[in-house]
């Protein structure tokens, strides 16, 4: 069936369209391209208190110092959606054993987790030297962010530490080059990557009475801290495509000449706005359950309401006329543009 030259003057043709569709799929994915090339870490790293010049010159004896370091073999779960991780590791020490006994290196703690499993130390003589190493499994769980979720970057650690040593006796030292990982992708199909290890040492104090000294006690502390970033677009492509390609269908229809397909026209309105309302739950299913609003939401909402503003337009369309729902299609689309483009820089 062939359409006459008069109908086309009633219509916007296929070609005006797509441009429009690669205007905005060009801005919104420059948007996320720039975001995921800088990788941004939102959660506060864990660095721990450090002795200063004063403070070293108040202690009778210059702190002894004991070498630590961790190796993460693997990850045996790795949970970001709920900051809850268990890795298999071993975690060695080099001492002095005039001056600290194994008893007391053995009492070490990982802060805010649970030791599920704890070998018996291997030790090997160093010259002067002890090394001494455990095997430890360990189930921690982070405070993560998620406000720039599904194009989040995360920073996870844990912290070691010793009440049984003083800190005005010993301090805990330990380098970047201490901190190993051997398995950098942390699934069979992985979706995390890591990025960069750091190592931070220092002390921590536990305070049962301020106006008593003798009831405050410091003690050496090592802080382990991973810093992973997403490969994966399954999770970015799940939450975001859909509702970017029923916006598209909706405005597909301002192709249709409304004094034809009026009804056609507010159907599909009608249609990808129920749509994209009962996509809202596949997005929950798939998100982190926090109180404070994270990217998908934002991008969420600014479709929704452009879907809503089409469907109320699809009344009015049969009373435009061709040059004011070309004129609507750009501003649609503009708006729907800038406003992911700003939402993408302001969160992620």
């Amino acid at each position: 069936m062939t359409v006459s030259p008069k109908e086309n003057r009633h219509t916007v043709g296929p070609f005006f369209q797509l441009i429009l569709i690669f205007f905005t799929v060009t801005i919104i994915y420059g948007s996320i391209e720039r975001v995921l090339s800088q990788p941004s870490y939102t959660e506060p790293l864990s660095q721990p208190q450090v002795f200063t010049p004063r403070d070293m010159s108040l202690f009778k004896d210059v702190p002894n110092n004991i070498s630590v370091g961790f190796f993460i073999r693997s990850f045996s779960k790795f949970d970001t959606l709920h900051g809850n991780f268990v890795l298999s590791g071993s975690v060695w020490f080099e001492f002095d054993p005039r001056k600290v006994s194994l008893e007391q290196i053995g009492n070490f703690n990982i802060e805010q987790s649970t030791i599920l499993e704890k070998s018996q130390p291997y030790v090997m003589q160093a010259g002067e030297k002890m090394f001494v190493r455990y095997d430890i499994k360990v189930e921690f769980t982070s405070q993560l962010e998620y406000q720039a979720f599904p194009l989040d970057e995360h920073r996870i650690g844990f912290v070691l530490a010793n009440r049984f040593l003083p800190a005005q006796n010993f301090f805990f030292e330990s380098f970047n080059k201490n901190f190993m990982v051997k398995q950098a992708n942390m699934e069979r199909d992985p979706e995390w990557i890591l990025t960069r290890n750091i190592v931070y040492t220092g002390y921590a104090q536990d305070i049962y009475d301020k106006t008593l000294s003798q009831r405050q006690i410091t003690y050496p502390v090592v802080s382990f801290v991973l810093e992973f970033m997403r490969i994966s677009s399954k999770t970015l492509a799940v939450s975001f495509l859909p509702l970017l390609f029923l916006f598209f269908i909706s405005l597909l229809s301002f192709s249709l000449d409304p004094k034809q397909y009026a009804i056609q026209i507010i159907t599909i309105s009608m249609g990808t706005l129920s749509a994209m309302i009962a996509y809202r739950f596949v997005i929950d299913s798939i998100s982190p359950r926090v109180s404070y609003f994270m990217l998908s939401d934002y991008l969420y909402l600014i479709f929704l309401f452009a879907n809503f503003i089409i469907f109320l337009i699809s009344f009015l369309i049969p009373k435009f006329t061709l040059m004011q729902r070309k004129v609507t299609l750009v501003f649609l689309h503009g708006a729907v543009s800038f406003l992911s483009a700003l939402v993408i820089a302001m969160y992620a």
